[in-house]
């Protein structure tokens, strides 16, 4: 398992793989997520759950973890390409109305192209805008 992100402004997309939100899966992810957090000024999350696996709803609090976070700065917290064991449930908890889902590639390349379009810096994957190189 690893994790990955992206900085579009204030928006980032996280992505983790090959994990299982179980006991010790929990820790990492909400590791990795604060991690990634702390690097650069985030409002918007898009949460990448596509390798992402859940076995019981104790997992949620990780996705909920996002969602206050980005709500407490004005926000919004998207789940993107869920898998339907993670629909599941949070449609079971209550909870799957509380997020933006993106469960489609065409969706999700208008996101990417909306990110791209409304970035002043170019993008970063390590929490630091690129500098400009001057000319």
């Amino acid at each position: 398992m690893y994790f990955t992100s992206k900085y579009f402004n204030d928006t980032i997309i996280f992505k983790a793989r090959d994990i299982v939100l179980s006991e010790l899966g929990i820790i990492q992810y909400k590791r990795g997520l604060s991690t990634a957090l702390s690097k650069q000024n985030v409002k918007n999350i898009l949460l990448d759950c596509k390798r992402v696996k859940i076995n019981n709803s104790d997992g949620l609090g990780t996705l909920l973890l996002a969602k206050r976070y980005s709500q407490g700065k004005g926000g919004k917290c998207t789940i993107v390409f869920p898998q339907p064991k993670i629909v599941s449930c949070m449609k079971k908890a209550g909870i799957y109305k509380l997020f933006e889902i993106i469960d489609n590639e065409n969706d999700y390349h208008k996101k990417i192209q909306e990110l791209k379009q409304n970035t002043t810096e170019e993008p970063s994957s390590n929490g630091i805008p690129k500098k400009e190189s001057v000319k």
